[in-house]
């Protein structure tokens, strides 16, 4: 603790080293969440593949399996609900002028991709080439990497100015109160920041790793509740004389 009130006090800068340690541990976490999600989805997807591939593309169109019609539904999370199914449909008897309709999934027709979710309708062409079982588990496992890697430095990025934003404000309400409490010169605006850094940070890690072990509490609980410590601490510091 003496460390810490003498970080507070004495200390360099406004705290930024410890939100980009949050945010990377942080990002950390919700890439392990992901990684979870992705392995319990990876055996369905290749089931899905080992019953719809090969699958041959020229100009621009399905020429095998031709005039097949196939259908899975996935099943994601326990809700029970519409919204826990995924469709994959290979229908190569029609062409794109028959919109897919209805549940959410991926429709592959002989000449177009849709994917449906329940806000929007995406389209992609077909590009040529042969796919089987096995490129589509290795493009699977590079799509997943690729995106993994630029997800998580967007997240750090995110959640860092996040951690940051949270800090200044709770520092400026930390500097009102201080100034109220006749405390103001104990505290400048850098103390107060690197006293609301080192929580912010320290509870963020605490907010995302407790859903790993199903505990959760919110973003907004946690900014008052530094706030709170922080007005504490400043309540215990002696004023200054004049």
């Amino acid at each position: 603790m003496e460390k810490f009130v003498n970080y507070v006090r004495n200390g360099k800068g406004i705290g930024l080293l410890f939100m980009l340690a949050a945010s990377v541990v942080v990002t950390i976490v919700m890439l392990l969440v992901a990684k979870n999600f992705y392995g319990e989805m990876r055996p369905q997807a290749l089931i899905v593949a080992n019953d719809f591939l090969p699958i041959t593309v020229k100009g621009g169109q399905i020429v095998a399996p031709a005039d097949t019609y196939k259908r899975v539904d996935l099943k994601f999370g326990n809700t029970g609900t519409k919204k826990d199914n995924f469709s994959i449909v290979l229908n190569t008897r029609e062409t794109a002028s028959s919109l897919p309709r209805g549940a959410q999934g991926l429709y592959i027709y002989k000449d177009m991709i849709y994917a449906a979710t329940p806000g929007q309708i995406r389209s992609y062409e077909l590009q040529d080439g042969f796919w089987d079982k096995d490129s589509f588990e290795k493009l699977l496992d590079s799509i997943t990497g690729i995106v993994s890697g630029v997800i998580g430095v967007v997240l750090i990025g995110i959640l860092f100015i996040v951690c940051l934003f949270k800090t200044f404000v709770a520092a400026v309400l930390g500097f009102l109160a201080a100034k109220v409490l006749n405390r103001a010169k104990q505290f400048d605006m850098q103390a107060l920041m690197r006293f609301c850094a080192v929580f912010i940070s320290a509870f963020e890690i605490l907010r995302w790793g407790g859903t790993l072990l199903g505990i959760s509490f919110t973003g907004f609980q946690i900014f008052w509740v530094v706030v709170l410590l922080e007005i504490f601490y400043i309540l215990m510091e002696k004023p200054s004389e004049e």
